[in-house]
């Protein structure tokens, strides 16, 4: 927050276009499906950064907005895309990668069974690419960065089809057995990214209409899928996860769950 009142406050005289790049963590019920810019918003939130709980979604949600009203303050164009889930090449918290990376090596692959909950994303090239020609076109407005809305079984029937050896076998876990396992939603470790609970659904299925009316384009996700499993292989498919199930958390949630 301090970073951006002091780049406000510094550049301002001279800066004609503004974009911050924001988070669909700002919206007030994290369940309701077909959000918009117009839903409801958590409270404001702005103090201290030694104060603040960066665990918390919703903190997270009110000091984004609390940046939002700064950049707004500027008097200037603003462009203020607010992305959920980012994917593609440098994704470091190791979510989407996951699926790619466990996939491409086969074998029994536990999946969540919430095979209609909502899935979406946006490939970090995209969300990029989209900001540039705002700022091109000195583009104003807040927008969800968001791309089409998916069915999970569809998601990582796709990562399967493009990246699993012959063989490989997908194991549904209910999400009963996956939360009294101990195994998180979405990100950090022993997670299984993607999964939702249905009081989070909201974050995965905002309408992404109002965006590609604005300019936003996204490409297929299996050029997403791709370049995921790409950036995976460089890193190391069996280095040490920001999110996910280890091997051996995964071969112990198999076990209980037969």
């Amino acid at each position: 927050m301090a970073w951006v009142r002091e780049a406000v406050e510094v550049l301002a005289p001279t800066t004609g276009h503004w974009t911050f790049v924001s988070s669909v963590n700002v919206y007030a019920d994290p369940a309701a499906l077909g959000q918009t810019p117009a839903s409801p918003l958590l409270p404001v939130v702005d103090a201290p950064h030694s104060e603040l709980d960066e665990t918390s979604v919703e903190v997270h949600g009110g000091v984004k907005l609390a940046c939002e009203e700064v950049v707004r303050a500027a008097g200037v164009p603003a462009f203020f895309p607010r992305p959920g889930q980012i994917t593609g090449p440098g994704d470091a918290m190791d979510r989407f990668g996951y699926w790619p990376n466990r996939f491409s090596r086969g074998g029994r692959v536990a999946v969540p069974d919430n095979p209609d909950q909502p899935v979406l994303h946006i490939d970090v090239r995209d969300l990029a690419a989209w900001i540039v020609r705002a700022g091109e076109r000195r583009q104003s407005g807040t927008h969800d960065a968001v791309g089409p809305v998916m069915r999970l079984a569809d998601v990582l029937a796709e990562v399967r089809s493009l990246v699993a050896p012959p063989g490989t076998e997908v194991v549904p876990i209910a999400p009963s057995a996956l939360a009294e396992a101990g195994v998180a939603p979405r990100a950090g470790p022993r997670s299984m990214p993607l999964w939702l609970p249905p009081s989070h659904y909201g974050l995965f299925a905002h309408d992404p209409a109002p965006s590609f009316a604005a300019g936003l384009s996204t490409r297929p996700l299996a050029e997403t899928v791709v370049a995921a499993l790409a950036e995976e292989r460089a890193r190391g498919l069996d280095r040490q996860r920001q999110a996910g199930l280890t091997p051996a958390e995964e071969a112990e949630l198999l076990a209980t769950s037969a």
